[in-house]
């Protein structure tokens, strides 16, 4: 649907915001953070989504106890970054993904918890999440339950000769209540999230609308997952994954194109 299973609409990607191009000694100002982080996440300000793979491993962290690798996930992320309120940015992502086997990388239809002896099914994923950051980069969140709380935000522009950094941070924390027909008391989930991005400085000098290669390095803390069946272990899951920018969904590995096409056909 969105890529409409063409390489065209990242070959020829078009920001539809155009802006001037920036000098190498203005990358790193604070006044041009949203428009370098959004050339390097997505396709710019207004441009179309940008195609993302990932892979890495969940690890499981007791507390008191070293973390233990569980199992590997890999999947795709489209990212789309439009314009927010009062000059900051909004990022919308749909990313769909599967969890693999440790030592093998197949996708797993069934596994046993290593900690706790529970066989369980995997819940393989498919999801839609937005944010939006001010002018200054910092998170904006507004919650009218007053259960949840988001904070972070995109850091400033880093460069080293011809390597540019520029990092993503996001924390939140959402209490959770249990069904009226069973109240118990709330607990909480949370995540946090911090992303680096890489891309050559060479590249955010092209001309508004080309196309910015770039990698990620992904590092995040989440609550158990039910499905994990992790019962009453105090504890987190760790999240460690590497990501590069693909121009064509063709480059996209075998094994994860094809069952994301067969799962979910309408998003690659």
């Amino acid at each position: 649907m969105l890529l409409g299973g063409s390489a065209a609409a990242f070959s020829s990607v078009t920001n539809h915001r155009v802006q001037a191009t920036l000098s190498r000694s203005s990358l790193s100002e604070t006044a041009n953070r949203l428009a370098v982080y959004a050339r390097v996440r997505g396709n710019g300000i207004g441009g179309p989504p940008a195609l993302w793979w990932i892979k890495g491993v969940v690890y499981g962290k007791q507390y008191e106890k070293n973390a233990r690798p569980l199992f590997q996930v890999t999947g795709v992320s489209l990212n789309k970054v439009t314009t927010g309120k009062n000059g900051g940015v909004i990022l919308s992502i749909e990313e769909g993904g599967y969890y693999a086997d440790l030592e093998t990388g197949e996708f797993m239809d069934s596994w046993t918890n290593p900690v706790t002896g529970a066989s369980t099914q995997p819940k393989h994923y498919k999801m839609f999440v937005s944010h939006s950051f001010a002018m200054n980069g910092d998170v904006e969140h507004d919650d009218s339950t007053h259960r949840t709380e988001a904070y972070g935000g995109i850091s400033p522009v880093e460069i080293s000769g011809d390597t540019l950094w520029v990092e993503e941070k996001h924390f939140s924390r959402t209490e959770i209540s249990g069904p009226s027909s069973q109240p118990t008391a709330a607990h909480v989930n949370v995540g946090d999230s911090l992303i680096t991005f890489q891309a050559r400085v060479e590249n955010l000098l092209s001309p508004e609308g080309s196309y910015v290669p770039a990698t990620l390095a992904y590092e995040q803390t989440n609550s158990w997952a039910s499905w994990l069946k992790m019962g009453d272990y105090p504890g987190v899951q760790l999240w460690q994954l590497k990501g590069r920018k693909l121009a064509d969904p063709e480059e996209i590995p075998a094994q994860l194109k094809n069952r994301l096409r067969i799962d979910h056909p309408n998003f690659i």
